[in-house]
This record gives structure tokens, C-alpha cells and sequence, in this order.
């Protein structure tokens, strides 16, 4: 009886053995950032002579664990004349595919920063940022100025 015993141990640890568990690399993804330009209002009226706006569009990658930012895409619209920019109606719209996103590493963020100015060159800034959620691989942002 003797004899069974340790054989059967010994099949039985080889039969309950796990195989080393292959991990499938990430593949990156491409994530698109479709910015909307356009007027908010209308600036026919005299109290907009004179006023301009430069607007700064910026796509960067954040890492998750560090928290630092790499831009991999930004513009500068120059300050212009307010109504010089499009109306809604025929907006300008700029399309931007960003590639070799690992969503489990790092996010892609999206920013917008306008800079208005006035006739009395008085300066007033705005501008907002966000990250863009994993589960969206096409992003639209309107840009009201």
C-alpha cells in the first residue's frame, strides 16, 4: 500500500501544478478630438469694436501614476478680430487622431484656453480642461467665443 502512496502524491502535485499564466500585451489605441469653433453670440453690435480673441487648442497625454503631462498636439489660433471668427452655422472644425494611447498607463486630456481683448487693450483669459474617459474613442469639444 505503501507503495501507491507516493506515487499518488506525486502524480497528484504534478496534476494540480497551475501553467504559468501568459499576459497578452496592451495594445494602444487611437482616440479622435473633434474641436467645434465658433461664435456664441452675435457681435454685430458697436460695444464689440475692436474686441479680439486668440484661442490656444492643446492634446496631451497624462500619466496615471505620475501625473505629469506630455502634449503630443497643440495650435494657437492668432488674435483676430471676434467677428472675423465663424458663426454657428458654418463653424470651423478641426479633427485630431491621436495614436499609442495604453489607457492603462496614461489618459489623453483635452484644453482650451481663449484670450479676449478690448478696444482699451484690457485683457480677460478663460479656459478649462479635461480628461477624456476610456470608453470614448471619438471626442467633440465646442469652442464658444
Amino acid at each position: 500500500m505503501k507503495q501507491f502512496i507516493l506515487p499518488a502524491i506525486a502524480f497528484l502535485l504534478v496534476c494540480c501544478t497551475k501553467d504559468p499564466v501568459e499576459q497578452i500585451p496592451e495594445k494602444a489605441v487611437s482616440k479622435a478630438v473633434e474641436f467645434r469653433i465658433a461664435q456664441s453670440k452675435d457681435y454685430s453690435p458697436a460695444v464689440y469694436d475692436g474686441v479680439q480673441a486668440e484661442l490656444k487648442l492643446t492634446l496631451s497625454k497624462q500619466n496615471l501614476q505620475t501625473g505629469i503631462n506630455t502634449i503630443v498636439w497643440d495650435t494657437i489660433i492668432s488674435k483676430r478680430a471676434i467677428r472675423l471668427y465663424p458663426g454657428m452655422v458654418n463653424q470651423l472644425v478641426i479633427t485630431k487622431i491621436i495614436d499609442g494611447i495604453y489607457e492603462s498607463k496614461e489618459s489623453l486630456r483635452v484644453s482650451q484656453v481663449i484670450s479676449y481683448s478690448d478696444a482699451n487693450n484690457q485683457v480677460y483669459q478663460q479656459g478649462w480642461g479635461e480628461d477624456i474617459p476610456t470608453s470614448i474613442a471619438v471626442k467633440k469639444v465646442d469652442v464658444n467665443l
